[in-house]
């Protein structure tokens, strides 16, 4: 969503930048920069002239330059905080907050088998000392944290963070607990079937076709479609098959921007995707 906002924003900016007028603009035409810069725009050779300009012309002339690069950068930042507003993305005071995703952890000489459960934490305004502390594959104690809601084997907590404490455990304590972190890394696509379920990984490839955005049961949609190279080989045949083709549909509610999510121009560009969960299907 954060970036769907910025691109949002950057695409309002940049429309209004593109539609400015550069050429000369002053409520005083008798300012002596203004007169040059009039000459110069419809001089046959304005580099010519501008090097027959004595000292004092050119002070002048680049003063009034930079009053009207002034005056442009104000007219834009006008336009801009005026088109925000109209598309309701104006500043808002935004809480902000940290989701930590957590795993249940199951002693070595536990005789049970412990059904591992997921959680992810939301810390509403973190203190700085957490979000530069907090660091994957270490284990803690979490104090202060409420429960929000539970859905299957995935428990979801909040709680805010000058109220919540996470104390690392030592390293000889958590050598007594079974492995549980698994490093994310980047897999190709032919080997997505094969990260464990509930396993964090990355993807890398080259887009090569942007779908239309098309409207269904009220959301706004779009296709991408991307591949990395890696062949397909089928679980009968040892042979390679075609190339692996990754379809990404991405959506938001038809109430927002009419622009779609991803440029036509993107085809042809290597994109990558980090922090994919593995979900059963």
């Amino acid at each position: 969503m954060i970036v769907t906002f910025s691109c949002r924003v950057s695409k309002i900016a940049e429309d209004i930048m593109s539609e400015q007028d550069e050429n000369c603009a002053s409520t005083d035409d008798s300012e002596e920069g203004a007169k040059i810069c009039k000459m110069l725009e419809q001089a046959a050779e304005p580099e010519v002239m501008m090097a027959g300009l004595t000292s004092e012309q050119m002070i002048s002339f680049s003063s009034y330059q930079a009053k009207q690069k002034e005056a442009r950068q104000n007219e834009v930042a006008k336009k801009v905080e005026s088109a925000l507003e109209v598309a309701g993305l104006s500043s808002r005071d935004v809480t902000p907050f940290l989701k930590v995703r957590v795993t249940s952890l199951a002693h070595k000489i536990s005789a049970t088998n412990t059904i591992k459960k997921e959680g992810l934490i939301t810390i509403w305004n973190p203190t700085e000392k957490q979000k530069a502390d907090l660091v994957e594959g270490q284990v803690y104690i979490a104090t202060g944290l409420l429960p929000s809601a539970h859905c299957t084997n995935i428990l979801y907590l909040h709680a805010r963070g000058s109220s919540t404490m996470w104390k690392p455990l030592a390293s000889a304590q958590a050598a007594d607990f079974q492995p549980f972190f698994t490093p994310r890394k980047a897999v190709e696509l032919s080997l997505i079937g094969e990260v464990p379920l509930a396993s964090e990984f990355d993807i890398a490839g080259v887009v090569l076709h942007v779908g239309d955005v098309y409207l269904c049961s009220n959301q706004k949609r779009q296709w991408l479609f991307l591949t990395d190279g890696s062949k397909f080989i089928s679980a009968s045949q040892s042979t390679e098959q075609d190339d692996c083709l990754l379809a990404v549909s991405f959506s938001c509610s038809s109430a927002s921007d009419d622009g779609a999510f991803f440029s036509y121009a993107l085809s042809g560009n290597t994109v990558g995707y980090l922090r994919l969960w593995s979900l059963p299907s």
